[in-house]
């Protein structure tokens, strides 16, 4: 399915070819095992209303492909033969605004309803939870340290 955003088209089958791509894996059913997931939720994803954004995120933090390649196939690949997180920064700050503007995206497109945006500070606090989970899961001596110094 083509999504439109600010005049950007985003076809997730592009989207899952990306995928596949920065994962060197040649097929859905291999790109599932990369990710963790299953077959059927990749096929899903090629028919969703939005990108598969958590994918693109998992896939830029086990191989360093940038996630405006990953997504709009804008630029390059940046360090996809890279499997090594360890190598690849994102900001919390800069995580943060991805997940709200996929938030306010979605709800553009109807996904979520528009009480979603007045709770901008609920959003923000879910986007930082989702972060740390993330970074905890690919990161975890930087999630630790990360948020040590949030609890000082």
């Amino acid at each position: 399915m083509d999504v439109v955003t600010q005049n950007l088209t985003i076809n997730n089958l592009d989207v899952i070819a990306r995928l596949r791509d920065a994962c060197n894996v040649k097929n859905d059913a291999q790109l599932a095992r990369f990710l963790n997931t299953t077959t059927s939720a990749v096929s899903t994803w090629k028919n969703a209303q939005n990108p598969p954004f958590k994918a693109c995120f998992d896939v830029h933090m086990k191989t360093g492909a940038s996630m405006e390649w990953l997504i709009k196939g804008v630029g390059e690949m940046d360090g996809s033969a890279t499997n090594n997180a360890d190598e690849t920064e994102i900001s919390q700050e800069a995580f943060i605004s991805y997940y709200l503007n996929s938030v306010s995206v979605g709800v553009k497109m109807g996904v979520f309803p528009r009480s979603v945006l007045l709770e901008k500070e609920t959003v923000s606090s879910l986007a930082r939870m989702l972060y740390y989970d993330t970074l905890l899961a690919y990161q975890p001596d930087k999630a630790i340290d990360e948020l040590h110094d949030f609890v000082e």
